[in-house]
Parts: structure tokens; sequence; C-alpha cells
């Protein structure tokens, strides 16, 4: 069946491959934005640990 519809079956595929190369802005700790990649990986990076850290203290007092 996917032989006899292989165009339509490939264009569907290939729409749910596509990505969007850029995140919206961020804002660092000194109240800058973001600007470069680098940054914005920098943010999420010290965001997430810091949220990460912070469910782990939760665990560990329960």
């Amino acid at each position: 069946m996917v032989c006899k519809y292989k165009s339509i079956y490939n264009k569907y595929v290939n729409s749910k491959r596509k990505t969007k190369d850029t995140i919206g802005a961020l804002t660092k700790p000194d109240d800058s934005e973001a600007e470069t990649n680098e940054d914005k990986a920098d943010v999420l990076n010290t965001f997430l640990a810091v949220y990460l850290w912070k469910q782990r203290l939760k665990q560990m007092n329960t």
C-alpha cells in the first residue's frame, strides 16, 4: 500500500522532518537579551541546571 502512494507518503514524512532553526528571545541574568545561539544555549543550560538542582533538593527533603 505504501508503494502505491509513495509520493504522498514521502511528502508527509518530509513535512514532519522540518524543524525550526531559531528560538525566541531569551533574557540573560543581567537583563540583556541573548542574541547568538551560543548565548541562548548558555541561558537555557543555566536555567535547566538550576531547575534540576531545585528538583533534586525537593526529592532529598521528602
